[in-house]
């Protein structure tokens, strides 16, 4: 995870000890809820798996529209 300092000054994000607010999601828990979605829901197609996993990912259905 980043944090905005490390973004804006380009600092490396393992020499930022910095206690701001982390601002990049966290990919892992997304291609987690993909695969649980993929092997509870075989006959979904990717694109339907994909979109489907976005939903669980995001936990609030106004969020994962909007």
């Amino acid at each position: 995870m980043f944090c905005l300092r490390c973004i804006v000054a380009n600092v490396c994000p393992f020499v930022c000890r910095s206690n701001f607010t982390t601002i990049l999601p966290d990919v892992g828990a997304y291609w987690t809820a993909y695969e649980q979605i993929s092997e509870l829901n075989v006959h979904l197609n990717t694109f339907e798996r994909l979109w489907a996993a976005w939903y669980q990912y995001m936990e609030n259905d106004t969020l994962a529209t909007g």
